[in-house]
């Protein structure tokens, strides 16, 4: 079963960082997988992710405990060009492209 989340989190990157969000490896060891894209440097929006069960049981999750984890890249001097994709300034879930 997926599930497309996203958190209420926004990330507004500087020009020297770049994201990826990762799942939580207790939640690895319950038979999730996660896919999310790579939030390049200058790119502000929402954090998306999605959530797949590759478990043969129900895994109940909550707010209350944490699914993902947020990691930072430096990126050695500014970049060129900042982020102006697709999804730029995306807040509200628009689905796939």
């Amino acid at each position: 079963m997926l599930s497309d989340l996203s958190i209420s989190e926004h990330i507004h990157q500087p020009n020297t960082l770049a994201a990826s969000v990762i799942l939580r490896n207790s939640h690895i060891r319950q038979g999730l997988s996660l896919d999310a894209p790579l939030y390049f440097p200058g790119h502000s929006t929402r954090v998306f992710f999605r959530v797949t069960n590759a478990s043969q049981g129900a895994i109940a999750l909550d707010c209350s405990c944490g699914i993902a984890q947020l990691v930072f890249e430096r990126v050695e001097g500014e970049v060129e060009h900042s982020y102006n994709g697709a999804f730029a300034d995306e807040f509200d879930y628009r689905g796939v492209s």
